[in-house]
């Protein structure tokens, strides 16, 4: 059993854990984005138009996933022109190692 002190010595641990693991996994748990970041480590850099199109969603629904992925810093986002493309955030340690697991 533990003791007071034990207690308080786990709680002052849990309160500086870092959540950034838990939000990077809670991104990539939904099968879209999941099989979007699938593409990525297979292709460099992608437009939205061509995910959507490779997965047959509607552009919005594309851009609705991405946008999940890039809150949670997993895309970087690039426009070029009127396109708006995307890329892995590969130099995010957090990052790299979840697409370790993925690959």
């Amino acid at each position: 059993m533990l003791l007071s002190e034990d207690i308080r010595g786990i709680k002052k641990n849990l309160e500086k854990a870092d959540l950034r693991l838990p939000s990077l996994f809670s991104s990539v748990s939904d099968p879209t984005r999941y099989f979007i970041v699938k593409l990525f480590l297979k292709n460099k850099g992608l437009c939205v138009t061509d995910i959507a199109r490779v997965l047959d969603i509607s552009v919005a629904a594309a851009s609705q996933q991405l946008r999940i992925l890039e809150s949670s810093l997993v895309v970087n986002k690039e426009k070029r022109g009127q396109e708006v493309c995307y890329s892995l955030n590969t130099k995010d340690p957090y990052v790299k190692k979840v697409l370790d697991m993925i690959k």
